[in-house]
């Protein structure tokens, strides 16, 4: 993967299988000197930051400055992702109407869930959130009937390879730039 802002693999341990299928048992990361990580870094700024007033811009230039540089890091992150590498384990691959209905049928599954949870805990709300809360479960019917029909029969796009277990702790902040530091599953590229 072409992807110049991960923490380099320094080597791995790796079975072999009869078979040929090779699984990736330990991985030994390079050192990066950091900042420490994106969470740590943003807990730090917001606890230790004041509420003030102006401009945002004027007065987080900064940390607004770095969250842009991250941004612009998971772009990256995912064109690299996306590239074609000859090893069809790891290739784009065409989106399928199937893929296309198991993702319709999954987020409704969670919305309805989440909607069941609303209603068991709606009781627990204080007056103003239960009204909201009525208003969204009153909406229920309508809110699953515009999952299940929202998302094309097919579409021109295609399936990459996932990141994994991506999110600001995962991220070190390194001479204010960012760099990820995957973490590999047996038989998913760890950089």
């Amino acid at each position: 993967m072409n992807f110049t802002h991960a923490v380099p693999v320094a080597g791995a341990i790796e079975y072999l299988a009869g078979d040929g299928a090779v699984t990736t048992l330990a991985l030994l990361r390079g050192f990066i000197v950091n900042q420490g990580d994106a969470w740590g870094y943003t807990l730090n700024y917001v606890r230790d930051g004041v509420l003030p007033s102006g401009a945002p811009a004027d007065i987080h230039g900064g940390y607004l400055a770095l969250i842009r540089t991250l941004g612009k890091r998971t772009a990256e992150l995912h064109a690299a992702l996306s590239q074609r590498t000859g090893n069809p384990a790891f290739d784009p691959e065409p989106v399928e109407a199937r893929d296309i209905s198991a993702w319709v049928r999954h987020a409704h599954d969670v919305a309805s869930a989440t909607l069941d949870r609303l209603e068991q805990k709606r009781a627990t709300l204080d007056a103003a959130m239960q009204s909201q809360a009525m208003q969204l479960l009153a909406a229920r019917t309508e809110l699953l009937k515009r999952i299940d029909t929202c998302a094309p029969a097919a579409a021109r796009a295609f399936k990459t390879r996932l990141h994994g277990d991506y999110h600001l702790a995962q991220v070190l902040l390194a001479q204010n730039d960012f760099h990820h530091r995957f973490r590999g599953r047996a038989g998913t590229p760890a950089g």
